[in-house]
Formats: structure tokens, C-alpha cells, sequence
């Protein structure tokens, strides 16, 4: 939940964006769709202005809310991205992988800073 009172719902490859009040099946929603596979984390910005989504297609993606739209697709883990998180001043992306890799993206430029290795199995959680 955001400063707002937002919702963030995880539905298979969408995103729902609820109002205060509204549940899934309410009209006033917004769905944030282009992930190929199953989203497996969401992490919203402490402004409430942006989404950071990672998924079974590998990609970290940050959405910009108000317009429903992305702003960033991230390339370049080589398996399922299992855990996302963005920094509070919202201009870096943390990403947690099955490829057992930390990255850690500067959302501005759309690049990937650092590859932390040395995990020997999922990298289910980053915070």
C-alpha cells in the first residue's frame, strides 16, 4: 500500500493498481500489463508514483502508475526474477534471481550498475 492507500494485486502477468476501497472487481482499476510470464514481485516507490515488477520472462520492468504505462524494461538476468525492491530516493532497483545474481540498477539510465555473485542457490529475497 502506498502514501495514497493503493493497493498493488499480483494477478498471473498483471499488475492491478486498487483505489482506496476498491476491490479487483471494481471498475476504477488500472492493470499494468507486458510482463510474458507470471509476476513474482512488485515493489512500489514511497512517493507512490512508480511500480517495480519482476518476472518468470527474466525482465525487471518500472511502471509509472498515474499513467499506467512502463517507463523501463530491465534486461539481463538469466532466470526467473523472484525479488524486486526500489531505493526510497526511487532512483535505484534492487533485482534477486534463480540465476542466483543480485543486480542493482540505476533507473534513470535503464542500466545495470552491479552483478553481485557468490550465491549458491535462488536469490529469493532482496531489500
Amino acid at each position: 500500500m502506498d502514501n495514497k492507500g493503493r493497493r498493488v494485486v499480483v494477478m498471473g502477468n498483471n499488475i492491478m493498481i486498487l483505489g482506496p476501497g476498491d476491490n479487483m472487481y471494481a471498475a476504477e482499476h488500472r492493470t499494468l500489463k507486458g510482463h510474458e510470464k507470471w509476476v513474482r514481485s512488485v515493489c512500489i516507490s514511497s512517493d507512490g508514483k512508480r511500480v517495480v515488477s519482476g518476472s518468470g520472462d527474466r525482465t525487471v520492468k518500472v511502471w509509472n502508475v498515474e499513467r499506467g504505462e512502463c517507463e523501463q524494461t530491465l534486461k539481463g538476468h538469466e532466470g526467473y526474477v523472484m525479488s524486486v525492491c526500489i531505493s526510497s530516493d526511487g532512483k535505484r532497483v534492487v533485482s534477486g534471481s534463480y540465476d542466483q545474481t543480485v543486480k542493482v540498477w540505476n533507473v534513470e539510465r535503464g542500466e545495470c550498475e552491479q552483478t553481485l555473485k557468490g550465491h549458491e542457490g535462488y536469490v529469493m529475497s532482496v531489500c
